[in-house]
């Protein structure tokens, strides 16, 4: 296998006898194996975070953080954890509980790519590493449970013991850190008490974010917009969408995605795009309009008298607490959505 090193000396890597024995299953991949590189770290050279300090939003301890920073949030309904891409621009995985749920949020800095994942695989509870190899330059985190290999866009153990195992899928939102505080003010957010000594204010791929290359070869490199611009890509059957941001405000999309009704909610202002499945109410077709108020943590309401915030939830009217369902969606680059579904279609 070709294998490629990149970012020489710009992460600290473990000594190979701290590092896992992880053994390739050579004759069962259910991804092209000439595609897989080698990132240069090696197992948990890029180490992985578990049970991560927080603080709340505005904090002291948060103030290696500026209001544009781009934070990863996920909330079980009652608590709400953010994940700054500054920590995990150097950690990629983040191994938590919050409230009830065993959650692993993988984020690939090189695709953009952000995802939640549950932690329990054949009901045993387990954290997820960082393995240093990647598929068309997107993570691939391997298990503790098995040491099995998986892949964050396709969401599927790839090769190993588990092979073609599909994770519990947990929706996150990505947004900006002054949003958090504004509609969230409630929200913990990870601390640079990490554990291990980073320069968490320091972007470690240089003007990757700015640049139209990528650093390991892809299949498919589509420049029809800038190959780096944020969208959320939706997946619902067979069929793939990715929704950009409106050049200002709020905007509100529906559309048919494989027989289900799709609802996408983008904010410019606030750096976050949603996506839900719409539902029925009493046997009556929900109709869901926007709420263009910017400084609202509510998205949209219906003909019921509900109100619904960005996480799908039902704040106020008859059905309160009622959640939306999320489709298999997040946020990531363009070029890495395409290059993973090349019939996808570019929602504006």
């Amino acid at each position: 296998m070709k294998k490629l090193i990149a970012l020489v000396g710009l992460f600290v890597v473990i000594s190979c006898s701290d590092q896992p024995e992880i053994q390739r299953t050579e004759s069962e991949w259910l991804i092209a194996q000439e595609r897989v590189f080698d990132g240069g770290p090696g197992p948990d050279g890029i180490p992985a975070l578990t049970d991560t300090e927080v603080a709340t939003v505005g904090s002291s301890q948060l103030s290696y953080l500026s209001n544009e920073d781009l934070v990863i949030v996920y909330t079980d309904g009652t608590e709400i954890k953010a994940y700054p891409h500054r920590i995990l621009d150097w950690h990629e995985i983040a191994n938590e509980q919050i409230g009830n749920d065993f959650v692993a949020v993988t984020y690939c800095p090189l695709t953009g790519t952000g995802v939640g994942w549950g932690r329990e695989l054949n009901g045993t509870l387990t954290t997820f590493g960082v393995s240093g190899l990647l598929y068309e330059t997107n993570i691939m985190p391997f298990d503790r449970l098995t040491n099995s290999y998986w892949n964050q866009m396709f969401n599927s153990c790839v090769n190993g013991e588990l092979i073609g195992t599909v994770p519990e899928f947990f929706n996150v939102l990505q947004m900006s850190y002054g949003a958090l505080q504004a509609l969230y003010p409630e929200a913990q957010v990870a601390t640079e008490n990490t554990g291990f000594s980073r320069d968490y204010g320091r972007y470690p791929y240089g003007s990757y974010l700015t640049n139209s290359q990528t650093i390991f070869p892809v299949s498919n490199f589509d420049t029809s917009i800038h190959p780096k611009e944020f969208v959320r890509g939706v997946v619902v059957g067979n069929q793939s969408a990715a929704f950009r941001f409106p050049e200002s405000g709020r905007s509100l999309k529906q559309m048919t995605m494989d027989g289900s009704e799709v609802v996408v909610v983008a904010d410019r202002d606030n750096d976050f795009i949603v996506s839900y499945l719409s539902r029925e109410i009493s046997g009556e077709k929900l109709e869901l309009s926007l709420i263009e108020d910017p400084n609202s943590p509510n998205v949209m309401e219906d003909q019921f008298g509900n109100t619904w915030n960005a996480f799908g939830k039902a704040t106020s009217g008859p059905n309160t607490g009622d959640q939306l369902e999320a489709p298999y969606s997040y946020m990531g680059f363009w070029f890495a959505w395409h290059n993973f579904y090349p019939d996808i279609l570019l929602v504006d």
